[in-house]
């Protein structure tokens, strides 16, 4: 381009920076997390959770199994969706990365229980325990008791989440057609809030049917504060937050299609190497926007009410009179995993 008389071309090199940086960031928590779930499966903790002796509804029962089967399913339908995307268009799309570069983020889900118990899951799903023991200076005592539901995880980061972004992403489409001079900000206001409605909906009804439990909030910013179904509305807001993130990396794409973060990877030779670093450079912001989220809500932590009352198969033995520790409220320090039970 021209300023004046004056031409100004452009720097040698710049064209491949965002594609090096921020893949060299997903190659960092891919490493991560195969060194996380390498280290859970060959361990002791790498085991189902007892749900204990409390019934499960049936209605709850149901449920769980409904949505272990429907997740998977949906998983399946949008990975061949976005496969015959590649084959229509003749290359590795960005569908395709999305959908993989979600399930990469998996890792960070018991991350905000970092300190103390914010979040469990119903044991009576599908699980193995959790990996949460063996992520780095992990704090709570008896993290590997989060019941993290693998297929219903599984099927819903490979489905349900990429697809409310890619939805969030064509509301803000349909916000530019309907007000053309709304602007960047204007439209990710619009998804922000589209995105934090869609997680009270969805997450709030979850929790209604007992599959998992915000077990410890604070009461006067949550729905039904105090009960074993409450909500914090806070997680609405920072979840919805995750995913404007991922809905405005999808939606604001340059004239190849590209993605901000796969800048300057048309210039990389080798296929393979392209399309890993493409792939690992989308996996790099859906983490850091994930980790964001999950800090926030262990900041958060420190001021919970005293939780509620849970059954067995929600509270899985990680804490409460049948443990060695009490579970967070005001007046409850944070115990550590390797200094013994405090009371």
């Amino acid at each position: 381009m021209t300023i004046g008389a004056v031409a100004v071309l452009p720097i040698e090199g710049t064209k491949t920076e965002a594609i090096h940086v921020w893949s060299a960031i997903g190659i960092f928590f891919l490493t991560l997390q195969l060194y996380i779930y390498g280290s859970w499966i060959t361990s002791e903790d790498f085991a189902p959770v007892n749900p204990g002796p409390d019934t499960i509804p049936g209605y709850t029962a149901n449920m769980a199994i409904f949505f272990q089967v429907f997740n998977v399913l949906l998983a399946i339908g949008v990975i061949t969706w976005a496969v015959r995307s590649c084959r229509r268009e003749g290359h590795i799309t960005v569908a395709l990365l999305f959908v993989f570069a979600w399930l990469a983020t998996f890792w960070v889900d018991p991350l905000a229980n970092y300190f103390r118990l914010v979040y469990t899951y119903n044991s009576h799903m599908v699980n193995f325990g959790s990996w949460a023991n063996f992520i780095p200076g992990w704090v709570m005592p008896n993290g590997h008791l989060i019941a993290e539901p693998l297929i219903f995880n599984i099927g819903a980061y490979m489905s349900i989440v990429p697809l409310l972004c890619i939805f969030y992403a064509w509301i803000m489409r349909k916000a530019k057609a309907r007000w053309p001079g709304i602007g960047m900000v204007g439209l990710i206001g619009v998804c922000f809030l589209a995105a934090a409605l869609g997680d009270l909906i969805i997450e709030g009804a979850w929790v209604r049917m007992g599959l998992y439990v915000f077990s410890g909030s604070v009461h006067s910013w949550s729905l039904w504060g105090g009960e074993w179904f409450q909500f914090p509305l806070y997680n609405s807001i920072l979840w919805g937050g995750v995913q404007t993130v991922a809905a405005s990396l999808w939606y604001f794409r340059d004239d190849k299609g590209q993605t901000f973060v796969e800048v300057g990877s048309d210039q990389i030779s080798s296929p393979a190497r392209r399309n890993f670093l493409r792939f690992a450079a989308i996996a790099g912001l859906l983490n850091i926007a994930y980790v964001l989220y999950a800090i926030a809500m262990g900041i958060i932590s420190f001021q919970m009410d005293t939780t509620p009352a849970l059954p067995s198969y929600l509270s899985n033995g990680i804490c409460g009179s049948e443990t060695a520790y009490p579970c967070p409220g005001p007046d409850v320090h944070v115990p550590l995993r390797n200094s013994g039970p405090m009371q």
